[in-house]
């Protein structure tokens, strides 16, 4: 429009300008001249400090600055009001102010902004400065968290209004002059925050394996030394509790992403409605908040499987926790397909074991899909500062929650897990208020509980003889250890991650069913086979407790266990007294105990004693080799 009617800048100025005192009137206002020259140093007082943590960054590229954002603050300022604007245009247009026109009460002829001067002139006017400086206060505004950025951009764009009205208004620019500076800041802005938010993938999905490839290889380094790209939607696993929700809020204004939250029912015994209630509260779409059920299919299709391996990691623990974050992840990227999701995000530490076995399993699932970890991102290492970033953002805070726990824990059906603190010393005996799932050996019953155990096809199918779901069955055993004292666990145990860690476990159901199992397969599995299943056994425990359930090393020992429990059907009889689980009877449709071979009475198939003589001497031959040629050495 400028451009098709130059008058309009001629009859802006004009308007501004009083014939009578030869002046443009607002130029003389002190009021107006006060609040301009505050204006101006604005942009100075966010650029220089910018550059200066730039420079720092740089050089000490070990600190967590914000180095990319900080790029985009000083490229823009620097390519923008700095080069172009006052290097490059003003110096090749010449084009006098109004104040200098002679319309104005100056000696220059008018000049349209299309036309470049004859370099007559030193105080130029086109393009404004000022305007295309205010104007790229943009730039921070975008950086804003989400909250705030609106308000920030508003208050940005109304400054650079102001500033660029003042210029007009005192005579000092034309209308295009302004329009045309601030254009050239807000184009560039616009390109460099384009910039700030894509990919840097440095080849497309190559760069996203790249990251896994190096997740896999250290998983302790942080996401943060990384590229975070450019996330729409991520579906994160969420509790409800306070981490989870502060991590929540922390995506909303680190990612300005659209966050959907799942929250799985594992049997842990929380009401998990009050998780609804907190993340529609956080400002998440009713429609992107999952809560499931999932205990039937944790039982099922991950307990159940592993239990027919006996799997013990270390020969002790029965990998509660492990077994459980490969499902959560499951649903994670199910979940993340339907809607749309291109990234996940789970709340592990950086220090544990869980962060590797939840993307493990995202990658297994979806090679390509983004990961936010984000006790590897941000800086609230502290108690007091994940407090104060609760508050700041109106998330709710327990008063349980917000002195430092004395120690973490972890629950579902299988078991509860606690971690840390109090429980830090290997040499300090754990405290009874740890314990929450058991009672203790001393205060169980004086007398014992007997419980029979139906199998088929290695997996538990009744408890005295009530036919059970597998988390019903799972609950019931778990009940009656509760009851017995049964489960305890103190274990020093070592981490995939490299360090050792000390905790204490409950599992009073599967302790009971561990034993069983291995009471009913001690009647139905060949020697040669349960020899060979015990092992493969720690080479499978290992594999789950470090996050490689979705390997194709563990579906393939998975199938020779299934294999090996096709006749492992029948039952078990156990006596749970005071913390102890004791085998007294067993049997089996298809046991391979033979009571005639056994015997030591005559009959018709009795075992032939001088049958034993030749077997010893042929598995002797080795043996009597080797200790002639001792004898004959002189040893």
């Amino acid at each position: 429009m400028l451009g098709v009617w130059p008058e309009l800048d001629f009859a802006i100025s004009a308007a501004m300008y009083d014939p009578v005192s030869g002046r443009f009137p607002a130029a003389d206002d002190p009021a107006l001249k006060v609040v301009r020259e505050a204006l101006r140093f604005l942009p100075h007082l966010m650029f220089w400090p910018a550059l200066l943590l730039l420079a720092l960054a740089l050089v000490r590229p070990t600190l967590r600055l914000p180095r990319r954002a900080l790029i985009f603050v000083v490229a823009t300022f620097a390519l923008g009001p700095g080069l172009i604007v006052n290097g490059v245009v003003k110096n090749a247009w010449d084009r006098p102010r109004p104040r200098d026109v002679a319309a104005f009460g100056g000696t220059q002829p008018f000049q349209p902004w299309w036309q470049p001067g004859k370099g007559w002139f030193d105080n130029r006017s086109f393009v404004s400065g000022e305007a295309s400086s205010s104007a790229w206060t943009l730039a921070p505004a975008a950086l804003a968290p989400p909250p705030w950025r609106a308000i920030a951009i508003a208050a940005a764009a109304t400054y650079a209004a102001a500033t660029s009205a003042l210029r007009v208004v005192f005579g000092a620019h034309f209308l295009s002059d302004v329009v045309l500076g601030a254009l050239v800041s807000l184009v560039l802005v616009r390109l460099g925050y384009r910039w700030y938010r894509r990919d840097d993938r440095q080849g497309g999905e190559a760069w996203q394996r790249g990251r896994a490839l190096i997740h896999r290889a250290d998983p302790t380094i942080r996401s943060a030394d990384m590229p975070k790209g450019d996330v729409k939607k991520v579906v994160l696993a969420y509790s409800g509790g306070l981490d989870t929700s502060i991590i929540l809020k922390w995506l909303q204004t680190t990612y300005a992403c659209e966050v959907v939250t799942f929250t799985a029912d594992l049997g842990q015994g929380e009401e998990l409605e009050p998780a609804r209630k907190k993340a529609e509260l956080l400002g998440i779409k009713p429609e992107n908040i999952f809560i499931e059920d999932l205990r039937e299919e944790f039982v099922r299709d991950y307990v159940f499987p592993m239990f027919r391996a006996n799997a013990q990691y270390e020969g002790l623990y029965l990998l509660g926790t492990s077994i459980a974050r490969p499902l959560i992840a499951k649903r994670q990227i199910e979940i993340a397909r339907k809607v749309g999701a291109d990234a996940v995000c789970h709340g592990a530490t950086g220090k544990g074991n869980d962060q590797v076995r939840f993307e493990l399993a995202y990658y297994a699932l979806e090679p390509n899909i983004k990961i936010i970890a984000p006790w590897r991102e941000w800086d609230l290492t502290s108690r007091t500062r994940l407090i104060e970033f609760a508050e700041q953002n109106q998330i709710p805070i327990a008063k349980d929650k917000r002195g430092e726990a004395p120690f973490s824990v972890d629950a579902n059906l299988l078991h509860t897990s606690s971690e840390g603190k109090v429980l830090e010393d290997p040499a300090v005996e754990v405290p009874d208020y740890v314990f929450s799932r058991t009672l203790s050996p001393e205060q169980a019953p004086d007398t014992p509980t007997y419980v029979t155990i139906g199998f088929e096809k290695g997996d538990a199918v009744s408890v005295d003889g009530v036919q059970l779901t597998p988390a019903a069955l799972l609950t019931k055993l778990n009940e009656l250890g509760r009851a017995n004292g049964i489960g305890r666990l103190d274990l020093v145990e070592n981490r995939f991650v490299g360090m050792k860690s000390r905790g204490m476990y409950e599992t009073p159901g599967g302790t009971i069913l561990l034993l069983a199992h291995r009471g009913i397969e001690s009647v139905t599995l060949d020697r040669g086979a349960a020899h060979l299943k015990d092992e493969l056994m720690p080479r499978y425990a290992e594999l789950i407790y470090n996050g490689f359930w979705f390997a194709p090393e563990r579906e393939m020992l998975q199938a020779l266990i299934d294999k090996s429990q096709e006749f492992v059907t029948g039952w078990v009889r156990l006596k749970l007294y005071k913390g102890g689980v004791h085998i007294v009877g067993r049997d089996s449709p298809y046991s391979l105990y033979d009571q005639e071979l056994v015997t030591f009475e005559e009959g018709a198939v009795a075992y032939d004693h001088r049958d034993a003589a030749g077997f010893i001497r042929l598995n002797a031959l080795r043996l009597r080799t080797y200790g002639a040629r001792t004898r004959k050495l002189g040893g």
